[in-house]
């Protein structure tokens, strides 16, 4: 056997050893590993904050003489299986009529138009403030709904919730008096999947639901489609960055304190 043999095997069983390819491959094998390490860490941090907190659920330092006039945005796409559910549970939020303005920002293409128009009328003539915005070029797409949305809300805060989104009668009673504190721009709740209790669904969706119920109990910096209130000032922040990033919020505009409450 030739004496250069061994060494021409072992250049072939590790051709980068030593080479700048080597190099950055490890620097990035590391740095995956190091962020993976760190995120995980992150998680167990937040649960726990989680048990350690859970049993002082988050309270109003005071509350409203005078309740502030609140207008609910509600994105909607193309959903023709939940847009009337959404308007009309909106419709039956505990909150004095006269201080509640629903905007239905519709930008959609199919039929989910006409069941948000009658819906619209239908509130009105019930003496609801119910304006339906409907666009035709979804310049900004979600984003760019709330952004016209904003510039025509009579109320001094804003909630904002996806189409697939039911929320509770007592969502604002419960929410609203958390910006009497001038250092609060804005509030996320938690969310859960109704699917979980629903006994007739496949393993998969109760899977889902679990899931889902997991991360809203660990709650992150927001995200889209999460249940938001806020008021107008930081609402213009995050709707410009979401212009600017195609994203619903940016975690780094975020005003005030986030404070997240059981559902």
């Amino acid at each position: 056997m030739s004496p250069l043999l061994p060494q021409s095997l072992a250049a072939i069983a590790d051709p980068m050893e030593g080479s700048v390819g080597h190099i950055i491959w490890t620097v990035c094998y590391l740095s995956t590993l190091i962020g993976l390490s760190a995120y995980g860490i992150h998680r167990y941090f937040i649960i726990y904050l989680y048990l350690k907190n859970r049993k002082r659920p988050p309270e109003p330092s005071r509350y409203f003489e005078q309740l502030p006039k609140v207008t609910m945005q509600l994105p909607i796409f193309n959903e023709v299986y939940v847009a009337e559910r959404l308007i009309r549970s909106v419709s039956e939020l505990d909150y004095p009529r006269e201080l509640l303005q629903i905007q239905v920002l519709d930008d959609s293409t199919d039929e989910t138009r006409e069941i948000t128009a009658s819906c619209a009328e239908e509130l009105r003539q019930r003496g609801f403030n119910v304006q339906l915005i409907h666009r035709v070029d979804r310049i900004g797409f979600k984003a760019g709904a709330l952004a016209v949305g904003l510039d025509a809300a009579e109320g001094e805060f804003l909630g904002i919730l996806d189409a697939d989104f039911v929320p509770q009668r007592d969502l604002l009673q419960r929410t609203i008096h958390f910006f009497t504190d001038p250092k609060v721009g804005m509030i996320q709740t938690r969310w859960a999947c109704r699917q979980f209790f629903w006994m007739d669904i496949c393993c998969l969706s109760k899977l889902h639901a679990a899931a889902a119920a997991g991360f809203s109990i660990s709650m992150v910096p927001p995200v889209s489609g999460d249940v938001l209130v806020s008021n107008k000032v930081a609402a213009g922040r995050l709707t410009h960055c979401a212009k600017t990033w195609t994203l619903a919020i940016a975690p780094s505009l975020r005003a005030g304190n986030l404070f997240t409450l059981p559902t």
